[in-house]
């Protein structure tokens, strides 16, 4: 799932509204079922059947302090460019 938002500073608001407003539409919403196999957020689309239903994902059981040290795993995100 993704998130989407509108700076504060952005130059053509109305524009970035239109263009969320289609990303929230039912062809768009479809779209991204059917061939990104993402969950449907709004518009209508049913979510696409090689998905699990999200009422059937469960949280891991597994305490954050248990995944250990995430320096090494930032440090190589950096240096692949991935997080500045």
């Amino acid at each position: 799932m993704v998130g989407a938002g509108i700076l504060e500073t952005a130059q053509n608001r109305a524009n970035a509204e239109r263009f969320l407003r289609f990303l929230l539409s039912e062809d768009a919403q479809r779209h991204l079922t059917d061939r990104a196999y993402d969950y449907p957020l709004a518009g209508g689309a049913a979510p696409n059947a090689a998905l699990t239903p999200l009422d059937q994902i469960r949280r891991p059981d597994v305490e954050q302090a248990q995944l250990g040290d995430v320096r090494p795993t930032e440090r190589l995100m950096r240096e692949v460019g991935i997080i500045p």
